[in-house]
């Protein structure tokens, strides 16, 4: 297996959390992978998630979640001990990591100060004019056209985007509680990106 990944300081925190999940992931089910670094590694991808992760040369796997998909096809399943219950209760965890994914990208992307101070710097750190200014302004547009499709984020002030942010780290983190796993003893793909 190949994990093509982003140079270090490249990439900003959900990136890193995914690129980390699928490395504990593919060592959780004792598979081997190579890494390859590759500044281009967002424009290798066929779905703009990243790492992208070649399997035998021919089968390409981009993000965390087609990973498990592409695993599950292949007999490889942390939940399949799950209930049906559970697993509707995981389709809601996934939605509220969904979520909080989408507003750490708007946080990063469309608050001008973050976009300016850090995002910008730290995407445009290993490109040159005129891609440096190029590529930062289509990525914005894709981010805003994400995050604009799960719901009304056009006038949403940082003192909401905080609150909301609040709320759902605060369900997650109720809903684990003590334990260390959404799911009794059960390590779930969840767990993995939660606890980064």
């Amino acid at each position: 297996i190949r994990l093509i990944d982003h140079p270090k300081g490249f990439e900003l925190l959900p990136s890193r959390c995914e690129a980390t999940s699928i490395k504990v992931l593919l060592e959780k089910h004792g598979l081997s992978y190579q890494v390859e670094i590759k500044s281009n590694v967002e424009y290798i991808s066929t779905n703009g998630r990243f790492p992208v992760l070649i399997f035998n040369e021919k089968d390409i796997v981009c993000g965390f979640n087609e990973l498990v998909k592409y695993l599950w096809k292949r007999g490889y399943s942390l939940s399949e001990k799950l209930t049906q219950t559970e697993r509707c209760d995981m389709d809601v965890y996934t939605a509220l990591i969904k979520r909080l994914e989408a507003l750490e990208l708007f946080t990063s992307w469309l608050i001008e100060d973050n976009y300016t101070h850090v995002t910008l710097p730290a995407y445009t750190s290993h490109t040159t004019w005129p891609l440096s200014a190029i590529l930062p302004f289509y990525k914005k547009r894709q981010v805003y056209r994400l995050v604009a499709s799960q719901g009304q984020w056009h006038d949403i002030s940082s003192e909401m985007l905080m609150v909301e942010t609040k709320d759902v780290a605060g369900a997650l983190t109720e809903r684990l509680g003590d334990q260390g796993t959404f799911f009794r003893d059960q390590e779930t793909g969840q767990d993995l990106v939660t606890e980064l």
